[in-house]
């Protein structure tokens, strides 16, 4: 975040290193419910990480590069965008 100057719109940054595991293990996706008022969202640009919060009950959005389409093995997301600008788009 720092190298890409853009600290200033994050309340908070939550690590997985807090928990010493790994997405997609569902208590990773429960770090943020404790500051999380209304809905959850992910954005992600990797399936196996949509479907990891989708599993955690937060509401998706899949960033289409670089992986291209999403595999529908995953559940599927509220929204597919090809960048996260699109994606914010479509969230609100």
């Amino acid at each position: 975040m720092k190298q890409a100057a853009s600290s200033e719109y994050f309340a908070n940054v939550f690590s997985c290193d807090a928990i010493q595991k790994t997405k997609p293990h569902p208590e990773v996706y429960d770090l943020p419910r404790q500051e999380i008022v209304g809905d959850a969202w992910m954005i992600a640009a990797h399936a196996w990480d949509i479907a990891g919060a989708a599993r955690a009950g937060y509401k998706t959005a899949f960033i289409t590069q670089p992986e291209g389409d999403y595999l529908s093995v995953y559940p599927k997301p509220e929204g597919v965008a090809n960048g996260l600008l699109s994606a914010v788009k479509q969230i609100v």
